[in-house]
């Protein structure tokens, strides 16, 4: 199966896509380059998914017979019916797509599509339903760029209509990322592009939405920090209706799974965050303290006796885990890789394990986490059991904020 499909598949996450998206961008960024990226949309896509082609499909990728006779017996003869209050109507056979809400589906979904990107020009990644392709370029070739994004754009509908899927036209976006600087020395945002979609000009956005984060055309998280911290206000401000009448645990067991799980998600592709962002995100976790403890809380003291980490704390707290994973676990994906340096030459490594700090090309999370994880003690980095690992990391970040504090 395609290694860029990343949903449904042990140890990969929507947040591992969005790091490889990133890095990749930050990459050309850094080489001086523009990246034009599509972020498709398919309409019902685990719907109308034709049991005939799924067959040829999976023959095609090898599955034996009796696989596939099973398969089909599993997808096919199927039967639905509308209910509205106590009346019932027929009985239809469905003929398209995957049984959703069962564990079988989205892995057939995901050797529906495993054959997209072979057809496509663009790089890409794909996470379910989420198709994201782009390509990079100089400012003085972005004519060229545009029409490898119509040409791929036109592939990509071709292969959509081959295999009974609809692809978006309305839904699916095109953003032209670059720095803000290259933006204003090559007037990138008043450039014209002709991109097409279905015979229409293709509607193009300076920030969207991408598997839970809002992404902005020079990599700014401006906007996606608003959203967080407008959703956690509204969720407090439901939630302090409880305050006199739900009990301390509950309160705190609230604010950890309603607010700080929203600020959590995806702090690790969301970075770096300006002295001003990272007050702000710091300003809604004192928020989320304040409703716990019955009390204002303005002190970061207060937030490590509930046993919370400070924001900061919490991001490399979460890039830890991935480091460990990263370094450990075989069902890691193979675009976040790190490098282990050898320590031959230091008699006092003692053997103790260290990332390779990574070339000026390199992208954020190798960067980041070589830098993070070389800083810990070396009993943490020698540390192979992920429980301990955890807890070595968590006493240490705590100490490094109690000394900042």
């Amino acid at each position: 199966m395609e290694s860029n499909i990343s949903a449904y598949r042990k140890g990969q996450s929507t947040i591992h896509v969005l790091q490889a998206i990133r890095d990749d961008i930050v990459k050309a960024m850094k080489r001086g380059e523009v990246t034009m990226m599509i972020l498709a949309d398919f309409s019902k896509a685990f719907d109308t998914i034709k049991f005939k082609y799924l067959i040829k499909k999976m023959n095609h990728l090898g599955f034996s017979k009796n696989f596939l006779k099973w398969t089909l017996n599993y997808v096919s003869k199927r039967k639905q019916f509308v209910q509205i209050d106590d009346k019932l109507s027929t009985e239809v056979e469905v003929r398209f797509g995957v049984p959703q809400g069962s564990i079988l589906g989205p892995v057939l979904f995901n050797i529906y599509v495993a054959d997209l990107q072979s057809d496509i020009n663009m790089r890409g990644y794909q996470y379910a339903d989420d198709t994201t392709l782009y390509c990079h370029a100089k400012p003085k070739d972005v004519e060229t760029l545009s029409r490898t994004t119509n040409e791929s754009i036109e592939q990509l509908g071709t292969w959509a209509s081959n295999n009974n899927l609809a692809l978006n036209s309305e839904k699916t976006k095109l953003m032209v990322l670059s720095t803000q600087e290259l933006s204003r020395k090559h007037g990138l945002k008043d450039i014209e592009l002709n991109i097409l979609i279905k015979g229409k000009k293709m509607e193009r956005t300076e920030t969207c939405k991408l598997l839970g984060v809002t992404i902005n055309e020079h990599l700014k998280w401006e906007n996606h920090v608003k959203t967080i911290s407008s959703s956690c206000y509204g969720t407090l401000s439901i939630l302090k209706k409880l305050k006199n009448v739900a009990p301390f645990r509950l309160r705190k067991q609230l604010a950890e799974s309603l607010i700080l799980s929203k600020i959590d998600y995806g702090d690790q592709v969301y970075t770096p965050l300006t002295m001003m962002l990272q007050k702000r995100l710091q300003r809604v976790q004192f928020a989320a303290a304040s409703f716990v403890t019955g009390h204002y809380v303005k002190s970061t003291r207060d937030i490590l006796k509930l046993g919370w980490l400070l924001i900061e704390e919490r991001r490399d707290l979460n890039l830890l885990k991935q480091v460990f994973k990263a370094l450990n676990s075989k069902t890691w994906p193979y675009y976040l890789k790190l490098t282990v340096r050898e320590n031959i030459r230091e008699l006092r490594s003692n053997g103790t394990k260290s990332l390779q700090i990574p070339n000026k090309e390199s992208g954020p999370f190798e960067d980041n986490a070589a830098r993070l994880f070389n800083s810990l003690p070396d009993k943490i980095r020698n540390c192979s059991n992920y429980d301990t690992f955890l807890s070595l990391a968590n006493k240490f970040l705590i100490n490094r904020a109690e000394q900042c504090n």
